[in-house]
């Protein structure tokens, strides 16, 4: 067992470092992205738009039938 421990530690020591490094960056990474605020907003602009134009289509096929 120690034989094991002894040939393996180094390796798992660099494992552990490149661990934390790369779960740190991820980290990073995932907090830059910031607030979704600016997102949510142009995603209401674009529903508030497409409510609209959905309600145009409605009353031109309104008048289509009507003719």
């Amino acid at each position: 067992m120690w034989y094991v421990l002894g040939e393996i530690w180094l390796w798992m020591i660099l494992a552990l470092i490149l661990g934390i490094i790369i779960g740190s960056l991820l980290g990073q990474l995932r907090r830059s992205e910031g607030p979704t605020d600016r997102l949510e907003a142009d995603l209401a602009a674009v529903r508030a738009k497409l409510r609209t134009s959905e309600a145009s289509l409605a009353e031109v096929r309104a008048g289509r039938e009507a003719e």
